[in-house]
């Protein structure tokens, strides 16, 4: 960037934090540096002055004050302008435009501050309810004071978790970045940008004070369904769930609901298979109610074989006839905050591949476009999957169905459904327990692309896939070795998970991922396969030739029973001893038992 606001992050880069002295005291050589440190200082000033002018004359706010802050009698530390309407110049929240020093860069920062010092207890219950919007994607929060040590850059999008951690206080936040601008004129453009998206915040903040909170939608006249939105955090709402959930009479393992809502989050496709009778699709119908999302049922045929049969057809008199799911497409369009969930009712009774085509094509066509993550076109849908729109698939996996190809594994979570507790438990069943109302931004992710959208968790992502590529060494030795989209989603998954609290364990959340994401894919006769299971058991739970037995896989039983061992994915561990005994019985094996 040259000239104005060049000159006004150098002048923070070469004099912050430099020792300023009266001039009585200087050398002549330290005289000749303040002399210049105070011709640089007033350029700078010149500059940011000129900044908030632009913003002002663009949205109608006027400063209440510029300042330059010194500390312990240093040079400039920062720069620092609160904006405010005309009529609300007594209040102490303000847009205010920075131009300071943060995790050792130095950087311009728009926000909606409050001057905490000097707050009135109306404006601390006023600037609370800046929590209340949801968060747009180019914005960030922000904790704690102005000083570079006093705030840091919350990962956190969702605001329900934000809220929940108790902050003394949380600026919603425009960071401008360098490759943002290259001169003066885009840098102002920027600038105008980032006003125009933190503006709506603080106009919201001073108006209809005695609302609750409602999704943009809410307030248009245009036939959509108005909706009060609550405002919880990730763990306060699951657990909600899992007792509407059993209070309606159904009950599902430990982890079981945590697991689902993060394959939800990750991606909104998900493959629920296991036993016919276990509760798959009650599962779907049971969580769609308890956070009041829209639900569809679509019982699949076996005779589907293109997409024509999912979205519709041209009748012989040239008549469309709408497919069995534009209903749920129609729901997601039309109420785009409300979460949609879509149930392929034993969606393996025909082939998949064939009328599910298009829509696992599409689905990794997203991107994010402004607040939205869009899709290529699909059908006759020209604006694409939804983003509110999730589909779930239940399967029964037995001789009367297709077994799926790796095309479908690769691009959904599956979830095995094999534990039955077939003893009730009446102690909670007639519970009164209300239902949530959950906007989108419950089950939407943040996490798209992993070079754009993960570097704030950099270190973490790092840790997670120089553990997955051990694991996918010894998958390469089968041919079994999974590609960047399963790296990728596992990512998603325990970002997701880290993001919402914990909902599970890191060892819990990599374990599920495991048994969704690579061991699905694991079919074969080969010893190749029998060794490369025996290898990824060593992984998942301990080295199993210390033991003594007839078999590798009674000797894997031994390893699980053993007290003394801590098997670090159990669950995966249990289901490599079932498949490598299949394959001494059978001599094949898969994971579908």
């Amino acid at each position: 960037m040259s000239n104005n606001y060049q000159r006004l992050l150098s002048f923070l880069i070469k004099y912050h934090g430099k020792q300023y002295k009266k001039q009585e005291k200087c050398t002549e050589e330290e005289k000749l540096y303040m002399n210049e440190a105070k011709k640089a200082g007033q350029e700078a000033r010149n500059a940011f002055t000129s900044l908030v002018g632009i913003i002002e004359k663009e949205y109608d706010f006027t400063h209440e004050r510029i300042s330059q802050w010194q500390n312990s009698g240093t040079f400039v530390s920062y720069f620092w302008c609160q904006m405010k309407r005309s009529s609300h110049k007594n209040s102490q929240i303000s847009l205010s435009l920075f131009a300071e020093k943060a995790d050792d860069v130095f950087r311009f920062r728009l926000s909606i501050e409050l001057a905490i010092d000097k707050a009135q207890k109306d404006d601390l219950e006023t600037y609370k309810r800046l929590l209340d919007i949801p968060l747009k994607k180019e914005l960030v929060y922000i904790s704690g004071g102005n000083n570079e040590d006093e705030f840091r850059v919350l990962n956190e999008r969702d605001n329900s978790i934000v809220k929940a951690m108790g902050l003394k206080k949380v600026q919603v936040s425009y960071v401008f970045k360098d490759e943002q601008y290259t001169d003066d004129d885009s840098f102002e453009k920027e600038v105008l940008k980032a006003a125009g998206l933190l503006i709506p915040y603080y106009e919201y903040l001073f108006n209809n004070k005695d609302e609750k909170v409602k999704d943009k939608t809410n307030e248009q006249d245009d036939g959509k369904e108005q909706v009060s939105f609550m405002s919880i955090s990730t763990t306060d709402a699951i657990a909600q769930i899992k007792d509407y959930i059993v209070s309606k009479g159904f009950s599902y393992p430990d982890g079981l609901i945590e697991n689902f809502y993060l394959c939800l989050k990750s991606k909104p496709f998900v493959i629920l298979a296991g036993t016919s009778g276990t509760g798959k699709t009650r599962l779907v119908k049971l969580f769609s109610q308890a956070i009041s999302a829209k639900y569809h049922l679509v019982s699949v045929r076996p005779d589907w074989s293109d997409g024509s049969d999912l979205f519709g057809h041209t009748d012989l008199n040239g008549r469309f006839i709408e497919g069995p799911i534009c209903s749920a497409f129609q729901d997601a369009i039309k109420n785009p905050d409300m979460p949609v969930i879509l149930c392929l009712d034993e969606m393996n009774l025909a082939r998949v591949e064939y009328y599910l085509s298009d829509f696992l094509s599409v689905i990794e066509s997203r991107e994010r476009e402004q607040d939205k993550i869009v899709t290529t076109a699909i059908a006759q849908y020209q604006e694409g999957i939804p983003d509110n729109l999730y589909i779930v698939g239940t399967v029964n996996m037995d001789e009367t169905t297709f077994s799926f190809s790796k095309k479908v594994l690769d691009r959904a979570n599956t979830i095995e459904f094999s534990f039955v507790d077939l003893v009730p438990d009446f102690s909670d069943v007639g519970n009164s327990v209300d239902p949530l109302k959950l906007s989108n931004s419950f089950l939407c992710t943040n996490y798209l692309v992993l070079g754009q959208d993960c570097i704030a968790e950099a270190n973490y992502v790092v840790d997670i896939c120089n553990e997955l590529q051990k694991i996918n060494e010894i998958l390469l030795e089968a041919n079994a070795h999974v590609g960047y989209r399963v790296r990728d989603e596992i990512v998603f998954y325990l970002l997701n998970n880290k993001q919402s609290g914990n909902l599970l364990s890191h060892d819990q959340a990599m374990d599920n991922e495991i048994m969704q994401k690579i061991l699905p894919r694991i079919q074969g006769s080969s010893n190749t396969i029998h060794d490369m299971l025996c290898e990824l058991f060593k992984v998942c739970a301990a080295d199993y030739t210390q033991k003594t037995g007839d078999s590798d896989s009674e000797k894997m039983k031994k390893i699980l029973v053993d007290q003394d061992i801590s098997c670090k994915y159990r669950k995966s561990a249990e289901k490599l001893e079932l498949m490598v005994r299949r394959f001494e019985e059978d001599g094949f094996t898969s994971y579908w038992l």
